[in-house]
């Protein structure tokens, strides 16, 4: 089966250099001999707060496809929006009631993926209690440049979920004003490249928040990691400078 909705490709990993090794170096932008090395293993490496097993995605140490147990949808929303706001509380109801769900969060307390033993609405560490709506509070920030809302699905219920949230996503068919906009990705166990490089995005193909994300996958340095392909570290991109004070937005310098 193959899921053609959405935009940018996933990332082939048999494209990467093998260079997971404990003592390999990070590899400068102009001996690079990929589009995009793993110059920074850690991101292609299994998470901190994770476990992973084999067999591994090729040239990674992240759970393989046939291995990963679980999905995460981000559905997003416009806080400064009150259609938008009203739109994502109608599908959170709708979407509760579709699979029967418990409104009550399911709290990723043990890291960024942890298990949990059924389908569920999503929370940070701490969360507990019914799934907070959507409001003019939400969040922006960690892996997203948006807010949103999250649900955990098992790998025997994503087919079913997967089906009806392609179908639901579009106005015409959710009754709602406007599109839903959202990414699914596995859990493989390596944060970064799942939200970065293996999510399936529809409506509107919206970026992670990459320095979020590289954040969270322990990643402190001024500069953006050569596997995203806007820093100055990216193969191809040597002529350019970051603009003061921001994190992968740059300038060519000639």
């Amino acid at each position: 089966m193959c899921l053609c909705s959405g935009h940018k490709s996933p990332l082939n990993t048999n494209l990467l250099a093998s260079l997971l090794s404990s003592d390999s170096q990070p590899v400068k932008a102009e001996t690079a001999v990929v589009p995009v090395a793993a110059a920074s293993n850690q991101f292609l490496n299994c998470s901190d707060d994770a476990t992973c097993y084999a067999p591994y995605a090729p040239n990674t140490q992240c759970t393989g496809d046939t291995g990963v147990d679980s999905m995460h949808f981000h559905f997003y929303y416009l806080s400064n929006d009150l259609a938008s706001i009203t739109a994502a509380n109608a599908f959170i109801n709708k979407t509760t009631q579709a699979f029967d769900l418990n409104i009550d969060v399911c709290a990723d307390n043990n890291g960024h993926e942890q298990p949990h033993n059924a389908t569920c609405w999503l929370s940070g560490p701490g969360g507990g209690g019914p799934l907070a709506p959507a409001s003019t509070d939400g969040h922006i920030g960690g892996s997203f440049a948006l807010p949103d809302y999250s649900l955990y699905v098992v790998r025997k219920d994503f087919l079913r979920v997967m089906s009806y949230t392609l179908t639901m996503k579009n106005a015409a068919e959710n009754g709602l004003d406007g599109d839903i906009d959202f990414l699914v990705h596995p859990n493989s166990g390596c944060s970064y490249a799942d939200h970065v490089f293996w999510g399936l995005h529809a409506s509107t193909y919206v970026p992670a928040n990459r320095q979020g994300v590289a954040e969270e996958a322990d990643w402190f340095e001024a500069y953006a990691p050569s596997v995203d392909p806007w820093s100055v570290a990216y193969p191809g991109n040597e002529g350019y400078q970051p603009i003061s004070g921001y994190y992968h937005i740059w300038t060519y310098v000639l």
